[in-house]
């Protein structure tokens, strides 16, 4: 049992050993090949190592024989693989052209300072213009990469000389083509000052003569001038005679005129005896029937009567026909060829009525032509503080008259209408006094207003017009307060007026010959209706 133990370990030793034996000539064979590939790298790292070192000396001294060919014998790499000079080099490069291109443009702006409109002329070359956009693009090209390697550079600025070389010829070209032209044109200018200066010498001749003809005619128009101021003299004097005769005549005018205004005024003072006495009558109540109260008078439509004319009636013995003393006063409402009817529109005394024979008057109203009146300042009738100018305005017309004057204060201006004149029979105003507060309150306006009106009354005056104070105005009229109308009439009902003054349609007629009525108003008349 021991002895087969013993064999056991034995075979297991040797087992072992042999493996070891194994392990150890792999191990061996492992590495020696190892080291043999090392030895083999080794020495081709130091044969590359060699030939590196002779390709940097010979890099080397290409460098510096470069750096030789561009002025920097000591162009050496720096740290990091940079070359400082070379790129210092290229920045010296773009500077020198950047300079040389403002020089240029600088000595070109000081020889010729309108180089910009010569350039904008040399754009009519399209060659030379091409030239120049190239030389542009080269010069932009080579400024637009500073960084570029310098044989790029290099090859930019050969670009720039070549374009710039082709621009001075094309310059060249141009200036030569310029120059022949300009020689054909001063020979064909010389040709042409040659013959304005024949021409010049010609005029000049013209011009003696024409001025050597002015000089003599100077001389005739001197003596025409002296012989015009002899006769201008003449003429002043005998002008200076007609003036003194035209003075004279003048002032002869003045008094002449003045003498008629005086006796125009004379007249009118006869005619009137005193201020409260109007004109002749204007006509007489023929029939008056207090039935209907209408009255028939011999005014007609031939003398300028029409319907709503008022007349005042006056007693038949009245002197002058003082307005002061009316009887009454009557509406016209029907006119006729030989009578006219009018309604009995007041009475003042019941006990002196309106008779046959009694004279009416009207002072707008006259039967030859229409009584011309003006209107002077403000015309209140009732104290109202309003103007009644409106209501002035249909008396007048109804009456007959019209109104070729007027003057009135409106939004503190003085408006003038018309002018005066001798031919105006009337002019009223308002003679009332002003209350002591009212001239208080007067404005500049109004104050100049009223020294205004003073003056236009004394011009009236003057030319002999009639006063007819704005108080008495109505009852001249042939109206009263009690039936004044403060509207305009819109229109008459003649129907009614026919059925009112004639009830059975036909109007009264006069007996011819006899002067008397042959129907009172409102029986059937023979004939004759008066025209309406």
């Amino acid at each position: 049992m021991a002895a087969s133990n013993d064999n056991q370990g034995l075979k297991i030793a040797v087992a072992a050993l042999a493996t070891f034996t194994v392990l150890f000539a792999s191990t061996t064979y492992y590495f020696y090949s190892e080291s043999s590939k090392a030895l083999s790298q080794a020495e081709s790292a130091k044969k590359a190592a060699t030939e590196a070192a002779g390709q940097q000396a010979a890099s080397e001294a290409a460098l510096k024989d470069l750096g030789v060919a561009l002025g920097y014998a000591s162009l050496r790499p720096a740290e990091g693989g940079a070359f400082p000079d070379l790129e210092a080099l290229k920045a010296s490069i773009n500077q020198t052209v950047t300079g040389l291109r403002a020089s240029a443009e600088q000595k070109i702006l000081a020889k010729i300072p309108d180089a910009p409109s010569v350039r904008q002329e040399l754009t009519k070359n399209q060659e030379l213009v091409t030239l120049m956009e190239d030389q542009r693009a080269a010069a932009s090209r080579f400024l637009a990469n500073p960084s570029a390697d310098l044989r790029s550079q290099i090859e930019n600025l050969a670009d720039l000389l070549k374009t710039a070389s082709e621009v001075e010829a094309e310059f060249f070209v141009d200036n030569y083509n310029l120059r022949k032209a300009l020689a054909s044109v001063n020979s064909v200018h010389e040709e042409q000052l040659k013959t304005t200066q024949t021409e010049l010498e010609k005029i000049k001749a013209d011009l003696a003569a024409v001025q050597k003809g002015h000089e003599e005619g100077r001389v005739d128009l001197t003596e025409s001038v002296e012989t015009a101021r002899r006769e201008a003299n003449l003429k002043e004097t005998e002008l200076a005679a007609m003036q003194g005769t035209l003075a004279e005549a003048t002032s002869r005018h003045s008094t002449e005129r003045s003498e008629l205004v005086g006796q125009l005024r004379e007249i009118r003072d006869k005619t009137q005896r005193k201020e409260d006495i109007l004109d002749n009558p204007d006509g007489k109540v023929t029939f008056v029937d207090y039935g209907t109260k209408t009255a028939r008078v011999d005014v007609t439509r031939s003398m300028g009567v029409r319907p709503t004319m008022r007349f005042t009636i006056f007693d038949r013995k009245a002197v002058g026909i003082p307005t002061d003393k009316p009887k009454g006063q009557i509406e016209i409402t029907e006119v006729g060829t030989q009578y006219s009817i009018g309604r009995i529109i007041e009475t003042k005394d019941l006990a002196k009525p309106i008779v046959a024979g009694d004279i009416l008057y009207s002072a707008g109203w006259n039967a030859t032509e229409p009584q011309q009146f003006a209107l002077i300042g403000p015309l209140d009738i009732d104290r109202d503080g309003k103007d009644d100018r409106n209501d002035i305005l249909q008396m007048i017309a109804s009456s007959g008259g019209t109104v070729t004057y007027d003057l009135q204060l409106i939004s503190g201006e003085a408006i003038e209408k018309g002018k005066l004149s001798a031919r105006i029979a009337w002019y009223v105003d308002d003679d009332r006094d002003m209350s002591p507060e009212q001239l208080r309150s007067m404005t500049e306006a109004q104050r100049d207003f009223l020294q205004r009106k003073n003056e236009v009354l004394r011009e009236a005056r003057s030319l002999g017009i009639r006063p007819l104070p704005l108080t008495r105005l109505p009852g001249m009229l042939g109206f009263s307060f009690k039936t004044l109308r403060t509207s305009p009439v819109e229109g008459v009902d003649e129907s009614a007026i026919r059925k009112m003054t004639r009830p059975s349609g036909r109007a009264p007629q006069e007996n011819p010959g006899s002067g008397e009525p042959a129907e009172q108003p409102g029986t059937p008349p023979t004939s004759g209706d008066p025209a309406q």
